[in-house]
Formats: C-alpha cells, sequence, structure tokens
C-alpha cells in the first residue's frame, strides 16, 4: 500500500502533468520496490517514480 506522502505527491504529479495537459498512460504502486510509477506524455516518454517519502523524480533511464 502506497505511504500518505506517496499518495500527495502522486497527486501534485498527476495535477502538474494535468495542467500541461499531458496524458497518463500507466499509474501503477509497485509493492516490491515500493515505489508509484507514472508513464505519460504524447509518446509515453515522461516516466516518473515517486518513492516512499513523498520525493519524486524523472526517470531518464533509456535502457
Amino acid at each position: 500500500m502506497p505511504t500518505e506522502k506517496q499518495a500527495f505527491g502522486s497527486i501534485f504529479v498527476i495535477q502538474m502533468l494535468s495542467n500541461l495537459l499531458q496524458s497518463i498512460y500507466l499509474f501503477r504502486y509497485d509493492s516490491t520496490t515500493r515505489q508509484v510509477y507514472i508513464i505519460a506524455g504524447e509518446t509515453e516518454k515522461i516516466e516518473v517514480i515517486i518513492f516512499e517519502d513523498g520525493n519524486w523524480e524523472f526517470n531518464d533511464d533509456e535502457t
């Protein structure tokens, strides 16, 4: 289950993407890594990881 901080971080990121008119293709909580993953953008190239503490970062791993 996501933490409360992850929930608020997710809302923030999704609202930001929505304000930028970016489609959201994937929103998933991975119980193994305990992270939330979001894939968005016209070409699905925007990838965001939200950590347990609510901090988030863009995933720029090209592999």
